[in-house]
């Protein structure tokens, strides 16, 4: 697992860590008008939050790409699994090679994911001129249903350049 899906996957726990920051702030400030709870019963509540949290991101999302060169593009095969079942995910490339975008580039598709929450998808890319490529970007494709299911890939720059 890659440093930007981990970042993924952590924005999903995020409300434990907020649950958990809430806590302890409580705590420190001796707050003593807790209406429906004790402070004794504020651990077992936090507690169970989180595992509550922490065990309802069952996202299990992963991307697969598969480049495929042509005489004057590279085609891009998009493989997606683990994301829920019957949704549409949104797929973008991130991080192009200069002087391309740095942000992320809607790949102008929306697909769905099958019963399995698996999907394929193809993209292709123009060859910038050989030679041109600075190397100084690593790009990535990423998939997302917008709802913290994320898959992200990165792929070699060499993919837009001409050989």
């Amino acid at each position: 697992m890659d440093f930007r899906q981990k970042m993924f996957e952590i924005r999903n726990k995020n409300t434990a860590l907020i649950i958990l920051v809430i806590y302890s702030t409580l705590i420190a400030m001796k707050f003593t008008c807790l209406t429906a709870f004790s402070k004794a019963s504020m651990p077992v509540l936090a507690l169970t939050l989180i595992i509550i949290q922490l065990s309802s991101c069952s996202c299990k999302a992963s991307l697969d790409v598969y480049p495929k060169r042509t005489q004057t593009t590279t085609e891009f095969t998009l493989k997606g699994k683990g994301f829920p079942a019957n949704t549409q995910i949104h797929l973008s490339v991130a991080n192009q090679p200069e002087p391309l975008p740095a942000d992320p580039v809607s790949l102008g598709q929306v697909v769905n994911s099958d019963q399995k929450g698996e999907f394929e998808s193809t993209w292709s890319v123009n060859y910038r001129p050989a030679g041109t490529d600075t190397q100084t970007r690593k790009p990535w494709f990423s998939a997302s249903d917008q709802k913290g299911c994320n898959g992200v890939k990165d792929v070699s720059s060499a993919y837009w350049f001409a050989n």
